[in-house]
């Protein structure tokens, strides 16, 4: 994908932050990503923003680049989440790119769009059902993965299926083992 436009990318870079209190205050904040093109917001995923030249923005880029990269595909996923709302659920071009980015590669952006869906499901309980169906089903298939081989991003999925609202007890159940076992 091209870079995203210095707009989109210095709109990401302001909004993004390493922290905050819920999916509902983080879905709150990224309001101000809404007008943003979709895909230039998932060019943001692969082409993340340096931090800003604050004292925040130079420690994490000596120190946790890491963390900057995460949060910013975690806003813009947030962004996205926020496009065409008037559009219903199931059909929306929010949803099915969001879930595309899902059931990508199994990396960072994966986490990233399961926690803009996980903050749907927390914003609209009608889409709870739908989400849960969709997080939790890329989760197991990154279980059955990690059978085979280390899956980096298998203890944060569970932090995520954890946070979805009226999760399976059964899922919870797994989450909380698998968690556990890869703490050993």
């Amino acid at each position: 994908m091209p870079p995203p436009s210095k707009e989109v990318a210095d709109a990401v870079r302001r909004t993004a932050a390493i922290h905050w209190l819920s999916p509902i205050d983080a879905y709150d904040g990224a309001v101000v990503l809404s007008g943003l093109d979709p895909d230039e917001l998932v060019s943001v995923l692969v082409h993340p923003p340096e931090p800003s030249d604050d004292h925040i923005g130079g420690l994490l880029r000596r120190h946790a680049p890491h963390m900057w990269i995460r949060a910013v595909q975690a806003w813009a996923c947030l962004g996205i989440l926020h496009h065409a709302t008037a559009e219903p659920w199931p059909t929306s071009r929010r949803r099915e790119i969001l879930t595309d980015l899902l059931d990508g590669p199994e990396d960072w952006i994966t986490e990233a769009a399961a926690f803009a869906l996980v903050t749907m499901a927390w914003v609209d309980p009608d889409t709870r059902g739908d989400i849960q169906h969709a997080v939790v089903q890329r989760w197991l298939d990154l279980a059955k993965a990690n059978q085979l081989r280390n899956v980096s991003i298998l203890a944060s999925m569970c932090q995520l299926v954890l946070l979805i609202p009226e999760v399976n007890a059964d899922f919870s159940a797994l989450a909380r083992e698998l968690i556990e076992s890869l703490a050993d």
